[in-house]
Order: C-alpha cells, then structure tokens, then sequence
C-alpha cells in the first residue's frame, strides 16, 4: 500500500511511523500514590534470616532474646520497634523452631504474620521509573549491576509465611488447609519473581514447597501429581542444591513415583541417575536406593527371593543407626511374608512393630502381623494388632474427600497457572514482534522518502506531458466508442426483450404442468410413508419383545447358575469375610480341587461355549487361568480369589492382568467375563 501511494501521502506516512515509535519509548509509567515501599528491616533480624539458611541451631539462639521465654512460650515476646518487625520475628521463629525439630508454639502469631504480610502484598505499588529501568546501574570500568526490587522482600516472606503456616496444618492432620497453604506460597512466588530471577534462597525455597506437596500426594496414592511436583523440584534443585544430596534425592523420588505408577523402566532410570549424583556411597541415601533396586529386581526382573534377601541384609548390616536397621528389617520382613516364609517373617515384623519409632513403618508391619496371625489361628495376638490399627484408620470416605480436594486444589493450581504462562508468552510475543517490525518499518519508511524526493520533480514532469496527450487521445476514441456502443445497445435490448416474453409465456406453461405432476407424486408418496412407518412399528414391537425375553432368559440363566450346589458354597464360604488389599491366604477358606471340578462342571452346563470362546482368543490358556475365568463369572474379585486359592493378591492382579493384555482387552477381565450373562450371549470383542 506505502508503494501505491502518493508522494505526499508516503511523507505522511513515514512521519507518522517515527512519532508511532518515538511515542513507544519515551512513554511515561503510572503509578500508584498514597502506599510506600517496604519498611525497613531490622538488621538483627536479617542476620539471622540469612544464618537460618546455613546454620538453624545457632540461628535460634540469636533470635531468643527477642522474646520473654524459650521457645516452649513463643507468644510471649518483647515489644519490638515496629509491627514489620515484630511479624517477621514470629514468622522466623516459626520456621527456626521447624528446621530444630520443634513443633510450633507460636501457630497463632504465625496466621497473624501471614494476614500481615498478605496486606503489604496487596498494597505493594508498582515501582516508580528509574534511571535505565531497575536493576540497571552503572558501575566501575562501565560494567552494569542489578539493583534489588524492594518489594522483593514482601513477596519472599509473604510466601515463606504461607510455607511453614502449610507445614503446621500438616502436622496437625489438615491436608487441605496445608495443601491450599502451599499452593499460595507457589502463586506468590511465581506470580512476583520471573523464572531467572528464582535462584539462590529462592530456589531452595520453591525444592522444598515442591517436596512438600510431592510428599503429600505420595502419602494420598496420586503418583501422578507427586510426579508433577518431583520433576519441578528437580528443576530448581538443578540451580541451587539443598544440600549436597539434594539432586539425588530428588531423582530418588521421582523414581519411586514411577514404580508405583507402573512405569517400571522410567523408574529404574531414575534409580541409577540418583545413584550417578551421589557424591560418596557411605550414606543412608545410598543404602536406601539400593534397597529400592533390590525390591525392584524382586517384583519386576524375576530376581529368586534369596538372593534379594542376602543383599537385603548385606545393607542391613552397613547401617549406622537401630532406626534404620529396624527400618530395613519392615522390607525383609514384608519379602519373606510375599514368599510365605511365615516364621522368618514374623521374626522380623515384630521387631519393627516393637522397635520403630516411626508409626508408618508400624502400621505396615501391624497389617501383615494381623494377616500371620489369623492364619494361625492365633485370636488373641490378632486382635491385638487389630486394635492398633483401628486407631490409625481413617474412614474410606474421610480418605476419599481429602484426595479429591487437594487433587482439586493442584489442578486448578495448574490450570491457573497454564492461563497465567499463556499471557506471559503473548504478551512477550507482541513486545518482540514490536521492537523487531516496527524499526525495520520506520527505516524503510524514511529510505522510500529520502529516493523517492529525489526523483519525484523530473518524473512529474515527465509523466505530466505525456498523461495531457495520452488523455486528448482518450477522449477521441471514448466519444466514438460511446455512440456506438449506444447503437448496438439499443438494437440488443428490443431483441432480448422480445426473446423473454415468449420464454416467460413458455416457462409459465410448464410451471403449471410441472407443479400438477409434482401434487400428485407427493399424495403417492405420503401415502407409502405411512404403510412404512405402520411396517417399522410392527417391527419395532417384534424386537422390544425379542430382547424382553433374551433378557429374561440370560437373567434365568445366571439365577441357575448361582443357585448350582457348588456356586452356593463357595459364595458363602467367602461372603461375610473381611479381606485386606495385602492378604493372600485365609484359614479354612480353600477351593478343593473337587469343588474347582464341580464349579467347571456347572459353568459348562450352563454356558456351553464358555472355555472355547476363552480359548479361541487365547489358546495357550492354561486350567489355571480358566479356573480364575471361572471364579470371574461366579461373581468374586481379586481379593476374594487370591483367598479361595491361596495366592498373594498381588500375584492373582499380575496374572489376570497378563490375560487381559494377551486376549486384547482394553478394560478389566472380571468385566468382560460378566459379559457371558449381563448380555445372555458370548461377545467376540471386548
């Protein structure tokens, strides 16, 4: 358009673009008025701010004699010179009395702190401008150095605050209210600081928010998330290490993540990368991830059981505390249970129940102690475990609400924060293609100018006579053309005009014609869409009757075939049992290999095709898997048939999840086999 234009209009457009870009950068920045920048801080309180990060012990000590007592009666303190102080003193109390393993005896000053520096939050201004913007100033030998953002500091305590409030609603059991803490310590880091500018105390900070809420999905079984968290504290634990195990802790638990997950090979990578970054193997965390690899081996390589168990004890013996000696005891222990090895095992979990200090590790070895002693009969131990137990259980609909409001929580987190990177990268999208297009603009703008008045006086000139003859030329030929052009009109309208009356008398004609036909195929047609209809009405009644009594019959089936001998008494030698996720064997409750032949005898009766159509979809089916095939159909679950034939649940899950993959079917097997009388008939797909 700028080539097409004239050459005043091509002026005004170039001055138009200089004052466009001029107008860009000299543009003022508004600001708001009536709020300040951050107080000042007291100077003994930054020091031991910055002691924290190194030495927390000696930390604490500095910052005591702010308050009257020790830290057993935090809420009574000595008046400071301003209430900034005065929060920021109990915020790190709060965070000194956690990292020297104390719980907090200042929670309500702790919520007070954090309303207060939320309130600063809110207020903070934007900055006014600076010389070259802030962060730049020149130093010695021209060399440029940032200047810190004051309004830095509000947001990192803001965040802290919320941080370690989050930790002690966790230690008091309130999930939610510790995950919607942690979450607003992430926003108002992430919503403050750029991506560069989290290093440093900032980077550490947002490991151990990430860890936290990593720690807490893991407890609740969403992997998942605890994998989101994971990865994003690896990310900062690459900038500035927590310590000098950080990273490979990190690594350590993502991978445990992926196991559980089911992602077994992702998992042993991360394994040997949290071994890769160990700097020494004289540590617990070194002695942990092999004991993880042993127990991987154990369930997914097909490692014999004692050889996992020797090197099992082997880092048993390299343990430098009773904790984590007893600690290694609850995995030897819960092997030797998988492997039915009952003595050996009860050996083992006992001591852990006895000696662990930790109430975890307590519980785990509580449920399978529970399991050993009902299948020896033994009332009196059992219920003793039972009754421990039952003091820890939390409701499955207490469990249930918990999860899905922290998954809640973290999703919309997520949500909000996709949005949020969204804008940031259009909006870094128009300032790039601003600062790019628009000088490259100008530029050409001004070229075009500059050429284009050098050149414009002669060629005006020049073009100027030659357009005066070109148009008295014109003129000449337009006149001739015109009153020709007016002849042959003229003479064309009177033929056209004749020609279309008679097509119009013509076209009138058969209009008429065309519209009687046209009344007379509809009354046909009307006529054979009505005996259709009545014909699909019929057929439709035919059909709902059809499936009426194929439903009826499927359903006499499945009546008749609960009500067999052997399916009445294997129903209620397994009803009324309580069986755990854990539990393989049961006392008294065995499928005899008499009752297995009765209940195939009974399933053939009634299902004829039921072995050749499992066979068909997968010949190398063995009786065993019929047997589970059959067990399916009867109506039990896994725990029920890990019972019924003295297998590990783990084992029954594993194998029926082999069948399902080599018969290609995409849900549960239990659900396709009900399909032989939910549906009254055999499908040929899943």
């Amino acid at each position: 358009m700028f080539i097409f234009a004239t050459m005043k209009q091509r002026a005004q457009i170039a001055i138009l673009l200089v004052a466009v870009v001029l107008a860009a950068c000299h543009r003022p920045v508004e600001t708001r008025h009536g709020t300040s920048l951050p107080p000042s801080v007291s100077p003994e309180l930054q020091a031991v701010d910055s002691l924290m990060w190194q030495r927390p012990d000696s930390a604490l000590v500095r910052l005591l004699p702010w308050f009257d007592t020790c830290c057993r009666d935090a809420a009574c303190h000595v008046s400071t010179a301003t209430a900034y102080d005065d929060h920021y003193a109990h915020l790190l109390l709060a965070e000194l009395l956690y990292k020297n393993d104390y719980a907090q005896t200042n929670r309500a000053e702790l919520r007070q702190a954090v309303a207060y520096f939320d309130s600063l939050v809110w207020q903070a201004p934007p900055l006014p401008p600076c010389k070259g913007g802030w962060g730049i100033k020149r130093g010695p030998g021209g060399l440029k150095h940032t200047l810190p953002n004051p309004n830095d500091i509000l947001f990192f305590l803001a965040a802290r605050a919320h941080y370690i409030n989050g930790v002690g609603y966790y230690e008091a059991d309130s999930l939610v209210e510790a995950c919607t803490e942690y979450l607003a310590a992430l926003k108002t880091m992430e919503g403050h600081f750029a991506e560069k500018a989290l290093v440093g105390k900032k980077a550490k900070f947002m490991t151990y928010t990430y860890n936290r809420l990593g720690d807490m999905f893991e407890e609740q079984l969403l992997a998942d998330l605890a994998i989101v968290c994971y990865k994003q504290s690896l990310v900062y634990c690459r900038q500035d290490p927590t310590s000098i195990y950080g990273l490979s802790k990190a690594l350590y638990s993502i991978g445990i993540q992926l196991d559980v997950s089911g992602q077994s090979d992702s998992a042993l990578h991360y394994y040997n990368e949290a071994l890769a970054n160990l700097p020494d193997n004289d540590n617990i965390h070194y002695r942990d991830i092999m004991a993880t690899k042993a127990v991987f081996a154990y369930n997914h390589l097909g490692i014999g059981a004692d050889s996992i168990i020797d090197d099992l004890k082997y880092i048993t013996s390299l343990s430098t505390t009773e904790s984590e000696r007893i600690t290694r005891f609850l995995t030897i222990g819960n092997i030797l249970y998988e492997e039915k090895r009952i003595d050996p095992s009860l050996a083992y979990l006992t001591a852990v129940f006895n000696q662990q200090e930790d109430v975890q590790s307590q519980i785990l070895a509580a449920e399978n102690l529970y399991n050993i002693f009902q299948m020896k009969g033994d009332a009196e131990q059992a219920s003793k475990y039972s009754a421990f137990l039952a003091g820890y259980t939390m409701t499955e609909i207490e469990k249930k609400g918990v999860t899905s409001r922290i998954n809640e929580l973290f999703q919309d987190y997520l949500r909000q924060k996709k949005e949020s990177q969204s804008k940031d990268e259009l909006k870094s999208a128009v300032k790039k293609a601003i600062v790019t297009i628009v000088p490259v603009a100008v530029f050409a703008a001004l070229v075009i100018y500059i050429v284009l008045k050098h050149r414009s006086k002669r060629l005006l000139r020049r073009q100027r006579g030659q357009m005066e003859q070109e148009h008295k030329k014109k003129l000449q030929l337009w006149q001739e053309e015109a009153d020709k052009a007016l002849e042959d009109n003229r003479q064309r309208q009177e033929k056209e005009l004749r020609k279309q009356q008679e097509e119009a008398r013509i076209a009138r004609k058969r209009h008429e014609e065309e519209m009687e036909s046209v009344r007379i195929a509809h009354e046909m047609e009307q006529e054979a869409l009505r005996q259709s209809l009545l014909k699909q009405e019929e057929q439709v009644d035919i059909l709902e009757k059809a499936l009426v009594q194929q439903r009826e019959d499927a359903e006499l089936r499945r009546e008749s075939f609960l009500n067999e001998e052997v399916c009445l008494k294997i129903n209620d030698s397994i009803r009324n049992i309580h069986i755990t996720a854990r539990e393989g064997t049961r006392a008294n409750v065995v499928l005899s290999e008499e009752d297995a032949v009765s209940l195939r005898e009974a399933v053939l009766r009634h299902y004829a095709n039921f072995e050749s159509v499992l066979l068909s979809k997968y010949p190398k089916m063995s009786q065993n898997d019929l047997r589970l095939c059959q067990l399916y159909l009867l109506g039990l679950d896994e725990r029920q048939i890990a019972v019924l034939l003295c297998k590990t649940y783990s084992a029954i899950k594993k194998r029926a999840n082999v069948l399902k993959e080599s018969m290609g079917i995409t849900g549960s097997l239990s659900a396709y086999i009900l399909q032989f009388w939910v549906l009254g008939e055999v499908k040929d797909s899943p």
